[in-house]
């Protein structure tokens, strides 16, 4: 019984190195979330406008058209 005791307090100061934490360096952790609502001042829209015609001068001017009618609701609306 005494060598076994013997054995076990020689080993145990060997166990509690191996298990000691290693040194980290220091460090700071943050976490953060923030929500903010505002009314939006400024949007951009892609928008096409599609024509079909016998001639391109045609196609021309109605695509022109149906552009301007768009923009026009557009501004009208700010």
């Amino acid at each position: 019984m005494r060598s076994r005791l013997a054995v076990l307090v020689m080993f145990s100061p060997l166990a509690l190195a191996a298990q000691a934490p290693v040194a980290e360096k220091p460090q700071i952790l943050t976490s953060a979330t923030a929500e903010v609502e505002v009314r939006p001042d400024r949007a951009t829209l892609v928008l096409s406008t599609e024509s079909r015609n016998i001639t391109a001068a045609r196609v021309e001017t109605e695509t022109a058209r149906k552009q301007r009618a768009v923009l026009d609701t557009l501004r009208a609306r700010r």
